[in-house]
């Protein structure tokens, strides 16, 4: 009869500890949630001195787009120079004018590395630049 009320109280006590960590496990998630927003809250927000933030936004915005231009064109440049040797070495024949390996290097840097290289450049500048100011 003694043993009854004691398994009783083990199996409440094991019960109640396991409410208690999904109990804490909820408002942990209901906290770091709650800071989430009020994080996001901040920076949606209206900025304190507009003055500033236009200035800053200006910079910011020549920093990554303008100053860019020239590591693109060094770039591009070096990667049509290779794209040209390549051809004039892989497709060579006598019955080809001179003109058409700096033609298809042309087209090809104009219609398919034009887009895909620029993004891939400037998506590493614009990385390089934001984790160098952090």
């Amino acid at each position: 009869m003694s043993f009854l009320p004691i398994s009783v109280i083990i199996c409440l006590l094991f019960v109640a500890t396991k409410l208690n960590k999904r109990i804490m496990l909820i408002i942990k998630w209901l906290n770091t949630f709650g800071n989430y927003l009020m994080l996001m809250g901040r920076s949606l927000s209206r900025p304190e001195r507009m003055r500033m933030f236009f200035k800053r936004y200006l910079k910011e915005m020549s920093q990554l787009g303008v100053d860019s231009i020239g590591i693109v064109l060094l770039i591009s440049f070096f990667i049509g120079a290779v794209i040209c040797i390549q051809i004039k070495l892989n497709v060579q024949s006598a019955w080809m004018p001179h003109w058409v390996s700096g033609y298809v290097t042309r087209e090809i840097m104009l219609l398919e590395f034009s887009s895909s290289i620029m993004c891939l450049i400037l998506s590493g500048k614009v990385g390089s630049n934001i984790a160098s100011e952090l």
